[in-house]
């Protein structure tokens, strides 16, 4: 649970650190300007794999990406599509997109079809019954952070919010060029979004237009107070990063390859064993993924040679330890080559 989150704006980047209930430093971000996920775009079709249902799309005059269409869709060459930034790609990947557009809030999910569904972890669905009638015209997904509200008037709150932007869109969607029609969300805000908070969670921002944007979702988040510090400082662990951490037992290697990282325990300890050393490295392991951010496909290399017990453990531990982590993770156990694999989505 966080009770502090300070993000500052430093040239055009955005760097976020967030803290928890024991003061702790538990998660370090980064924001740049090349593109921010959910964001909604107007593209313009270049190309179409038919037999795949692939399309490569103009987002912006000189961005090119692709999409995965729908079964049936029928597009061609110049052809115009609404599409939402799902992965901004890199130097060797275009961007990734979704004709299924989604407009992400803290409780609920505003999706393009006229059809209501529940987070599986949230079980007094009755009570949302009202809301459900209410909102019947729209595409709706109720999320589990709802069981942490005393006052369900904030998710109409937050569905009007949401509505107006779904308004907003379908307005610019006009527009005979290929252009941004709603902007995307930042990591610094998605984890407002999308992490428990504490009661008294406060937020520090050093730039008043980062102030005027996150000011908007003091209410409707319940985040307790957001302040405006111009001399706020954050811990950049991005400028001073080492891809070797050293840990009581040994080490931890991290190699990043694009989309797949690796994790490397090494033992520099011979009076314990491979499971004692590899379980002792397990806090340092989950502690650094969400420093570092790490998203996509992990691999840990833990020292070989354990029981099939042993690693049940190791993933049991694992899946514990990342239960409040803001980002949605599965821990998929070992393969058959010996690695355990993770994955964790931007």
């Amino acid at each position: 649970m966080l009770t502090k989150v300070v993000i500052c704006k430093i040239d055009n980047d955005i760097y976020t650190n967030a803290y928890n209930a024991d003061g702790k430093l538990e998660y370090c971000l980064h924001d740049n300007n090349g593109g921010s996920l959910e964001a909604i775009y107007l593209s313009k079709i270049i190309s179409i794999n038919i037999k795949n249902r692939l399309a490569f799309i103009n987002y912006l005059d000189d961005k090119i990406g692709v999409i995965n269409l729908a079964a049936g869709q029928k597009l061609q060459a110049g052809s115009k599509v609404i599409c939402q930034m799902t992965w901004i790609g890199d130097n060797e990947k275009y961007a990734k997109f979704s004709a299924q557009i989604k407009l992400i809030g803290k409780y609920v999910i505003l999706i393009n079809e006229k059809k209501h569904y529940y987070s599986q972890a949230l079980t007094w669905q009755n009570d949302l019954k009202e809301i459900s009638d209410e909102f019947k015209n729209y595409g709706i997904i109720f999320r589990s952070a709802i069981t942490e509200l005393k006052d369900l008037s904030i998710i109409k709150e937050e569905l009007n919010f949401l509505i107006h932007k779904q308004i907003a869109v379908n307005t610019l969607s006009n527009s005979s060029e290929a252009t941004q029609l709603v902007s995307g969300i930042g990591n610094y805000i998605q984890l407002l979004r999308d992490s428990r908070l504490a009661n008294n969670c406060i937020a520090i921002v050093n730039d008043e237009e980062l102030f005027q944007n996150l000011s908007q979702y003091l209410d409707l988040w319940q985040i307790s107070e957001i302040t405006l510090d111009p001399e706020a400082k954050i811990n950049n662990i991005f400028k001073e990063s080492n891809n070797t951490v050293k840990i009581n037992n040994g080490a931890l290697v991290f190699h990043k390859l694009s989309g797949i990282n690796l994790i490397d325990v090494n033992s520099h300890n011979s009076k314990l064993d491979f499971y004692q050393i590899n379980y002792l490295a397990i806090d340092e392991i989950v502690r650094h993924i969400k420093l570092y951010d790490l998203n996509g496909i992990i691999l840990i290399d833990f020292i070989k040679n354990m029981s099939a017990q042993q690693q049940k453990n190791i993933v049991d531990s694992l899946i514990t330890k990342f239960n409040e982590d803001w980002r949605h993770i599965r821990v998929l156990g070992f393969t058959k080559a010996g690695f355990c694999e993770i994955i964790r989505n931007k």
